[in-house]
């Protein structure tokens, strides 16, 4: 039986991309007849979670008054608990591992934006994550990346050798279906006051995503569509900061969008289902989740064409060159007016996603830890 320590931190709060990835991998491996121990590592209580009840999960939670960061919690506080708990092998599931790790080690690697585009991350927050990240990837065993164009970019930036780098999709969590019940829906719509047609975007809202572009163009669509309303969930994490209230406000549009912040997942669901069109136009991605996740719930998808969309989505979306405001309104006019087109989109849709299971991701990255723990 292994120890396999895991960096649960993303768990705790409100979870994200890595958060949701995490829990997908261990709400599968608690299905499993496995012999493992996990051991889940955080700086605060998990709750709320139906894997943690199976007997494979023990939970560690401890922080420290004087060492609040995330940083000094990983490297300093952490450790000393992997020795303790005697851990065979660490799993980091985003970019990092502690320094001091002594024995096995795993790190999965989502992107590496801030070594491809260091001029969107602030100076101290460009410095951690290529720092931690460049250390955990040449310090780990296996390295895990989300897509094969992710892979290039690690072994491209950091120089490690083709066969650490192991690709592991990104997955669907099962709860992003279409739903049928029209009366569910309009629940949901009368709880959030919307009403007629949705132009929705969801992820952090990041000055790759041309989000400021989005509204410009909606502004124009509005013109032909006056009944459409743009819907933007996630937290502003924009660097450059964009004040997208202002933007809103500037562009006369208060009434026809919605700025949303952070939304769980079940309303989540709930909002693709009820989107017109789901856009999407990041100019750099290792994988793309939120495409994913609409196109699964039957909601046709605008994104730009960059290499790890490309390969991830094929031709399941409208794809556009650029983020450029006269092509996205164009794009949304035409998924607006022809019901046809977004009916065959949603088809192509549902015949590719099934590669995306989680089961299927989780048994293969337990199966590069087992090859590392030998």
């Amino acid at each position: 039986m292994s120890k396999i320590g895991i960096d649960a931190r993303e768990l705790e709060g409100r979870p994200t991309g890595v958060g949701r990835y995490l829990k997908n991998l261990l709400t599968c491996w608690a299905k499993e007849n496995l012999e493992d121990s996990f051991y889940l590592y955080s700086r605060s209580h998990l709750g709320g979670y139906p894997f943690l009840s199976s007997s494979l999960f023990h939970l560690h939670h401890f922080s420290s008054r004087l060492l609040q960061s995330g940083f000094y919690w990983e490297q300093l506080i952490l450790p000393p608990h992997l020795k303790r708990d005697k851990i065979e092998l660490f799993f980091g599931p985003g970019y990092s591992l502690p320094l001091r790790l002594k024995g096995k080690g795993a790190v999965t690697v989502h992107d590496v934006s801030f070594e491809a585009h260091p001029e969107w991350f602030p100076p101290r927050e460009r410095f951690r994550r290529r720092f931690l990240c460049r250390q955990a990837v040449r310090r780990a065993d296996v390295v895990f990346a989300v897509s094969n164009f992710t892979k290039e970019e690690i072994i491209r930036c950091y120089r490690v050798p083709e066969e650490k780098v192991k690709v592991t999709y990104n997955c669907l969590d099962s709860s992003f279906r279409p739903i049928a019940d029209a009366e569910q829906l309009e629940s949901f719509r009368r709880r959030h006051n919307l009403t007629g047609r949705i132009l929705l975007y969801t992820g952090a809202i990041l000055n790759r995503r041309g989000i400021p572009e989005v509204i410009k163009a909606f502004g124009e669509v509005v013109k032909k569509f006056p009944e459409l309303t743009l819907v933007l969930i996630g937290d502003n994490r924009t660097y450059p900061w964009i004040d997208l209230p202002a933007l809103v406000a500037s562009s006369g549009l208060e009434n026809k969008v919605k700025l949303l912040g952070y939304v769980g997942d079940e309303d989540l669901v709930m909002f693709y289902n009820i989107a017109e069109i789901f856009i999407y136009l990041s100019s750099y991605e290792g994988f793309g989740l939120p495409p994913l996740e609409a196109l699964a719930c039957g909601t046709p998808v605008i994104v730009q064409d960059i290499p790890a969309v490309r390969e991830v989505f094929g031709n399941a979306p409208m794809m556009l060159p650029r983020a450029e405001v006269s092509l996205i309104a164009e794009a949304v006019i035409e998924l607006l007016d022809a019901e046809g087109k977004t009916e065959e989109m949603v088809r192509r849709a549902a015949q590719f996603i099934r590669k995306f299971s989680c089961t299927t991701t989780a048994r293969l990255t337990l199966k590069h830890l087992h090859k590392v723990l030998g």
